[in-house]
Formats: C-alpha cells, sequence, structure tokens
C-alpha cells in the first residue's frame, strides 16, 4: 500500500515542482529579464530553461515520439484543425475589414517571406514549452482527469502574452482548443503548423500586434502606430540603421539625444528615454519646420525632443535606448518598436 501511495504521489510531486521552476523561469525571463537587454541575463535564464526541459525530458524517458513528434497519426487533428483554422481565418478577416483593413500586398513585403520561413520554429518553441511541457505535467499531477490540465494549460498559455489582452484571449480559446486536440491525438508537428499559419495570418495580413511584455500597449489590436517619430541624433551622431552601437564616452558626461515625435491623431503629452531600467524626461516641444514639411502638416512644426542623460551612475556597456510616450488621449503609453544601440565606455 505504501508502494502504491508513493509511486502515485512522488511522480505528482516531482511534475508539480518542474511547473512551479518552469513558470518561475520563463515569466522572470520575460518580465524581469528581457526588458534589461543584459545579454548574459538573457543567456543564462535560457540555459537553466533549456536545462530544466532536458532534465524532465531525459528523467522520465520520453521519446520525441512520446512527445508528439510524430507523423503516423496526423490525419484526424488535421481536419478538425484545419475546419477551425479555416472558420476563424474567415470570422477574424471580416472583423477586421470592417473595423480596420487587411494588407492584400503582404506576399510583396519582405516580412512575410521571413515570418512564413521562420514562424514553424518560433511556434515548435511555443507549443514545447505549453504541451510537451507543461501540459504532460499537469495532466500528470490531475491524473486521470485531464480538463483541469486543459484549463490551467490555457491560462499559462494566455499569461504568456499579457498585458495584450487581445492577444491573451485569442490564445486561451487556443490553448483550449490545442491541448485538447494534443490530448486526444498527440500530435505535436500537426498543431504546430496550424499555430504557425496562424501567427503568419494575424501578424502580416491582419497585421494585428503581438507584442508581449512590459512595454506592451495592452489595449492596442493593429500595428499601425499612433505616432510619428524618428531618433535622429546621439552625442550628434547619426542615429539611422546602424549594426554598431554608438559609442559614447565616459568624458562626454552625458548622452544627448535629438528627435521628433508627432501624434497622428492626439497630441503629445510626454516623451522618455529608457535607459538601463530608467525612464528619462525629454523636453519635447521644439520647432521641427522640415518634419512639418515633409508631411505637409503645420501641427508637426513643434514636434521636436531633446534629452540629456548623465552617464555618471551608468556602468560601461552596451545598452539600448528605447523612446515612451504618452498622447493626451490615450491611457496607455506607446513604446516603438525601434531601440537605438549604445556602448558606454
Amino acid at each position: 500500500m505504501v508502494r502504491i501511495m508513493t509511486a502515485c504521489i512522488l511522480p505528482r510531486m516531482k511534475a508539480s515542482l518542474e511547473i512551479v521552476l518552469g513558470s518561475l523561469l520563463f515569466f522572470g525571463f520575460l518580465w524581469c529579464v528581457y526588458p534589461e537587454y543584459t545579454s548574459w541575463k538573457h543567456l543564462l535564464f535560457l540555459l537553466m530553461m533549456l536545462g530544466l526541459f532536458i532534465y524532465s525530458k531525459q528523467s522520465r524517458n520520453e521519446s520525441w515520439k512520446d512527445l508528439g513528434v510524430r507523423w503516423d497519426n496526423w490525419a484526424p487533428s488535421f481536419k478538425i484543425l484545419l475546419v477551425i483554422t479555416l472558420l476563424l481565418i474567415i470570422i477574424l478577416s471580416i472583423i477586421w475589414i470592417r473595423l480596420f483593413s487587411l494588407n492584400f500586398s503582404f506576399y510583396k513585403q519582405m516580412d512575410f517571406w521571413v515570418k512564413f520561413s521562420t514562424y514553424p520554429l518560433w511556434a515548435f518553441i511555443q507549443q514545447y514549452i505549453a504541451l510537451a511541457f507543461f501540459f504532460r505535467r499537469l495532466r500528470e499531477v490531475f491524473s486521470p482527469h485531464h480538463v483541469p490540465a486543459v484549463f490551467l494549460s490555457a491560462i499559462l498559455f494566455s499569461a504568456a502574452h499579457l498585458p495584450n489582452l487581445p492577444l491573451v484571449l485569442f490564445s486561451f480559446f487556443g490553448g483550449l482548443l490545442w491541448s485538447s486536440i494534443y490530448h486526444k491525438y498527440n500530435n505535436l508537428v500537426v498543431i504546430i503548423f496550424f499555430h504557425a499559419i496562424m501567427g503568419v495570418f494575424l501578424s502580416t495580413i491582419l497585421m494585428m500586434n503581438l507584442s508581449v511584455g512590459p512595454w506592451t500597449d495592452s489595449l492596442r489590436l493593429t500595428k499601425t502606430t499612433p505616432v510619428d517619430y524618428a531618433v535622429d541624433r546621439v552625442n550628434g551622431k547619426p542615429a539611422g540603421e546602424r549594426f554598431s552601437p554608438i559609442e559614447i564616452k565616459r568624458t562626454d558626461k552625458a548622452i544627448t539625444v535629438n528627435g521628433w515625435v508627432a501624434g497622428k491623431n492626439s497630441k503629445v503629452e510626454t516623451v522618455s528615454i529608457l535607459l538601463d531600467g530608467n525612464a528619462f524626461a525629454c523636453k519635447y516641444g521644439t520647432r521641427r519646420e522640415d518634419v512639418a514639411a515633409f508631411f505637409h502638416n503645420p501641427e508637426y512644426a513643434y514636434s521636436g525632443f531633446q534629452a540629456t542623460i548623465p552617464i555618471a551612475g551608468i556602468k560601461p556597456g552596451t545598452y539600448y535606448m528605447k523612446l515612451k510616450i504618452s498622447l493626451k488621449d490615450k491611457r496607455y503609453p506607446h513604446y516603438p518598436s525601434k531601440k537605438i544601440r549604445v556602448k558606454i565606455q
């Protein structure tokens, strides 16, 4: 009797500990480590997560076929997901045409082909974490009942997309569907295939905002930005497309950033520069007749900004600078995707 209880309890305890540790590592990386843009911390957390996945897989003697990387049973789950995915694409397309617009020239854009060729790998990573790791261990904890594992797996998958609320909703229902299909048919390849299709469709045809993490505008549905902006110069050096970081000498004593920001439908309230985990306020409203002339919009005439960031308290190293823009009629700040890399010597 004791052996039977031990055989039942110990695997569940082990699975529970792995779920907790995996959650701490994953969400700690997403919310605490990734925003810092510190390469060694990224690598450390990624290696710890990889080590956990390898240990967990090897300790259970799980083969790739056990995890669902197989071709012998693809047809049943493929038929179900094909119908559901096509219906979802049609429904979302109708909604998007009425509310926003569809990107009908997607096939002419490099972004589409890059996503088309790389998203399957990204879908594999996501589904391995969500299904092959978390769902299988949740199912082990709640065995012989799989429904709680399906719901908790969907909750974890959707939580990974916070604070993007529309994407959280999509991810929750996707998590319910995919974990249910995975439980019944145990085929990861088909789920990865349709996950990749939906990811490419959402990001390049619907142009949906798929950003997640602490710098995300939680209610923005599309990639369409609410501002026009540019960072022109950093310490007098052009800040356009660069492969190498802008070098800042300690003798400069400060980082001076010049650029411009203009709201498309709302006036700009504040502009800040994010660097090394801190926000530095910019002086906003300097005259930029060149910007107004380029956009043929006189309201852009006072769109210039300047920031002076002291470097005395910043350690030598390479950092990313990012804009934080608050608009007068927006509840959440906007974080443009462009980042400027600087190297403080």
